[in-house]
Parts: structure tokens; C-alpha cells; sequence
């Protein structure tokens, strides 16, 4: 018995030795979870599509929130294939990914998607509260859902049959700029994140954006966007909304937090030349100053700074006589003709 107990007791200092030090690591691995996804039926027929070379998953849970879902159109095929992800817009307080299907068009470019086998996301995320209430994780909380949208759908890549290497993002005004925003943050992948999900790139191809805001920075807003005077920052829900709370003004210019959180959402100061592709589109008017959020001087200040930062970018911005590639060219047909000519 004593001689059973002493083997038991070596065996267990061996195994602690044979361990290198690092019980961190094993209890790292301990926690880690295996992420699942829930396909329902295919509603290809709903959409008039042929369900034998066509998979349509609707409402499909990327995470436990009831706006944390996104719908899935993939086309039968034996290789992978390219991705394009829909941002909705609604200023981050209201809209949803439905709102893509009330589109004049909407059916013309899932049957050209399907047709050219590209497959299709749709993407709701959680929205701010509208006035009076503030949400104090701003806008960070509803890009912080795109971005692990985007992760979700590459960690499942090889059951959708996508290409992860050929992913492209397709956003509108506040999706637009959540869109712009993921392209030059950089990689959020965090490889030791016991979530296997947020171990996946966030780098795309390849960007389209429908009267996009260029920063969430307010200030350059005022003294970049229009420098003319056409805009003046306020201390509006708007404001307050967008950082998670702001006590006045002259915080945006002192407060640390908020200094931090300027930085984080200033998508113009992060452009790099590593970043995907962008195409700008905007049809809005130089003369309507009482729409700042989609305003072409929006457009016009990226696509200059795009440009100075060795980005590969085009434009169609109507009313500015900016027009790169000749005529306006649908988002959704930008993005699936960069991807399938890669």
C-alpha cells in the first residue's frame, strides 16, 4: 500500500514536470467550447429559387441576442466559393436586414449572386436606444456584432463552402461606415480567446459603401468633413448615443475615455495601404446640409484620403462629378466582380 502510494505520488510530480511550467495552458484549453450553428430549413421557395441548387437559411443565431441573426443564401457548388455580407442601415437605432428585401432590386442581385455562385449574408446587430436613453457602449456594441458576425461565418466556412480568402462586405450609411470601420481597424482575431469564434480573421477583400459616414470622430466632422461651417458638433442624443455618454462638449476635447473612443472610430485616421479594396458610391446632394450623415462631402473626404493612402479605391459620387469607373455601378456588382476576378 505504501509502495502503491509512493508511485501514485511520482507519477503526478512527473506528470507536473513533464507539464513545462504551464498549467495556464491546459486549463486554457479546458475552457474552450466548440461553437455550433442551427440551419433550419431551406426557404429557397420562398424566394422563387430552385431549393435543389440553392440553400436559403433564414434567421440564423450568431450569438444569444434576439437581433443577433443574419440570413443565408448559398449556392450549390463543389469549390468553395466567394462571400458577400449586407450591413443595414438606420443610424444604428433602428433598421433591420429585411429592409434589404423591400429593395426595387433586391431580387435581381440574390438571382445574379446565385447565378454567378457567390453566397449571401444578411446581417442584423443590436441597435442603440433612442432618445432619451443612452446606451453606455455606444456604437462600439453594434460594430462589436458585425464584427463577430463576420468571424462566426468564417469559423463555419467549411460547412457553408466559402472561400475565406474572398469575403466581401456591402453595407449602407450605418452600415456602411461599420463596414469601413472593420477595413481599417486592422485584424480583430484574438488567437487565445477561449471563444473559438473571436480566434478568426476580420480582414476582407474588399468594401462597398452607400452614402457612408467617412469617421464617427465628430470632430473631424466639424473640421475636416465641413470645414466651411456647413455642420457644428453638438451635444445632441446623437452624440451622447454614439460614445456611450458625454457630460458636454468640452469633454470630447479632455475626457480620456473619450479621447480613446474618438481614436477607435476614427475610420479616416486609420486608413492604410494594407487595407481591402474600397468603392464609394453616393447619390446624395452637395446642397442638402440637413442630412450630414449621408452627405457626399462624406464621400469626397474619403475617397481623397483613401487615394493618399495607397488604397485601391473607386467612386461614383454623382453630385460631386466624381465618377472613376464611367457610370454608377450597383455595390452588390462591385463586390462580386472584384471577388470573382481576383
Amino acid at each position: 500500500m505504501y509502495k502503491t502510494r509512493n508511485v501514485i505520488v511520482l507519477s503526478i510530480l512527473l506528470f507536473i514536470a513533464g507539464c513545462g511550467g504551464s498549467p495556464s495552458s491546459s486549463e486554457h484549453q479546458k475552457n474552450t467550447h466548440t461553437p455550433s450553428i442551427l440551419l433550419p430549413e431551406n426557404r429557397a421557395h420562398e424566394f422563387s429559387l430552385n431549393a435543389e441548387t440553392t440553400k436559403v437559411y433564414l434567421d440564423v443565431a450568431y450569438g444569444n441576442h434576439e437581433r443577433q441573426t443574419l440570413d443565408l443564401f448559398i449556392p450549390n457548388h463543389t469549390e468553395t466559393i466567394p462571400l458577400i455580407i449586407y450591413l443595414h442601415g438606420g443610424a444604428f437605432t433602428h433598421g433591420g436586414k429585411d429592409e434589404f428585401y423591400d429593395q426595387a432590386s433586391a431580387n435581381t442581385v440574390v438571382n445574379y449572386l446565385m447565378n454567378n455562385k457567390i453566397a449571401f449574408a444578411l446581417v442584423n446587430y443590436r441597435l442603440l436606444p433612442l432618445a432619451p436613453d443612452i446606451d453606455d457602449e455606444g456604437i462600439l456594441k453594434p460594430m462589436g456584432d458585425i464584427t463577430y458576425a463576420l468571424q462566426f461565418l468564417r469559423y463555419f466556412s467549411d460547412r457553408l463552402n466559402v472561400n475565406t480568402n474572398k469575403i466581401g462586405l456591402v453595407g449602407s450609411s450605418a452600415g456602411a461606415g461599420s463596414a469601413l470601420w472593420i477595413n481599417t481597424v486592422g485584424d480583430q482575431a484574438d488567437p487565445e480567446n477561449s471563444n473559438l469564434i473571436k480566434r478568426e480573421s476580420t480582414l476582407v477583400s474588399v468594401v462597398a459603401l452607400s452614402n457612408t459616414q467617412s469617421t464617427y470622430d465628430f470632430v473631424k466632422w466639424e473640421t475636416e468633413v465641413f470645414p466651411q461651417g456647413q455642420w457644428t458638433l453638438e451635444l445632441d442624443h446623437r452624440t451622447q448615443n454614439i460614445y456611450g455618454g458625454v457630460e458636454n462638449l468640452s469633454s470630447l476635447y479632455s475626457e480620456q475615455r473619450l479621447l480613446d473612443y474618438r481614436s477607435k472610430v476614427d475610420m479616416l485616421a486609420k486608413l492604410s495601404s494594407q487595407d481591402g479594396a474600397i468603392y464609394i458610391y453616393n447619390t446624395a446632394l452637395e446642397s442638402n446640409f440637413s442630412d450630414p450623415l449621408h452627405h457626399p462631402y462624406h464621400s469626397q473626404v474619403l475617397y481623397n484620403q483613401a487615394l493618399a493612402a495607397g488604397i485601391s479605391t473607386d467612386a461614383y459620387i454623382e453630385d460631386l462629378g466624381i465618377n472613376t469607373l464611367g457610370t454608377a455601378i450597383n455595390p452588390f456588382l462591385f463586390v462580386a466582380n472584384f471577388l470573382t476576378s481576383q
